[in-house]
């Protein structure tokens, strides 16, 4: 991606598109989509941070925990993601 994206918006889409291409309701750890789409785990934390206070992903704690898109994942727009 280009450099008219801060960096945390392009993990941020980067984070959206992979979850969305999970299968539904299988949560996915940190860790993993960290070194799936190779982003500092940190960074990828904090990013993950704001989308679940904005609604667009789904937190789950515990050994079956992690992050899963929201079920209205389908409606969600680039618009909303780098807002």
């Amino acid at each position: 991606m280009s450099n008219i994206l801060s960096k945390s918006s392009q993990y941020a889409i980067q984070a959206v598109m992979y979850l969305a291409g999970q299968p539904k309701n299988s949560p996915v750890f940190q860790r993993d989509i960290a070194s799936a789409l190779d982003i500092p785990n940190h960074f990828l934390g904090k990013v993950l941070q704001i989308l679940v206070k904005h609604d667009l992903i789904l937190s789950h704690k515990g050994i079956n925990g992690g992050f899963v898109i929201n079920q209205n994942g389908s409606k969600i727009t680039l618009d909303h993601i780098i807002r």
